[in-house]
């Protein structure tokens, strides 16, 4: 188990994998950054690959753990929800989960959509973590 303090003061204890690497080299006051992005893409020909594929990247023996993984899905997803306000789409996929997806960057692609129809739709994440020794004070 290890426990993350936020900026904030606000705290975070999860399980560790037993893959992680070196983290006995983790001690209490080392500084943890995490980023995570997620993007979705929409192709509105054809049937699209129901593959899903992913990479991840770990530290060398000796070194501060780190990690960067990527994960790409392609699915089937149904649209039960168009809000051109936000803007936004909202997709029902194969499983039955529901996902809200922001239409920002090109809210235009709103007006090609119908609630009912069912599209391919890739999701892609990334998650990049790094732990840094902190300056002794």
């Amino acid at each position: 188990m290890i426990t993350l303090r936020g900026p904030a003061g606000d705290s975070l204890t999860m399980q560790v994998d037993e893959r992680v690497k070196n983290l006995p080299q983790v001690k209490v006051g080392d500084t943890v950054s995490v980023a995570y992005y997620e993007s979705w893409a929409l192709t509105l020909d054809g049937p699209g690959d129901p593959a899903s594929a992913g990479v991840i990247r770990t530290a060398a023996p000796g070194q501060m753990p780190a990690v960067f993984a990527a994960r790409r899905t392609n699915i089937r997803a149904t649209v039960t929800a168009i809000d051109a306000g936000k803007p936004s789409v909202t997709f029902r996929g194969p499983q039955g989960r529901v996902q809200e997806v922001s239409a920002a960057q090109d809210p235009r692609i709103l007006a090609r959509l119908k609630v009912g129809e069912t599209y391919n739709v890739s999701y892609t994440e990334h998650l990049a973590m790094v732990v840094e020794k902190t300056a002794k004070r």
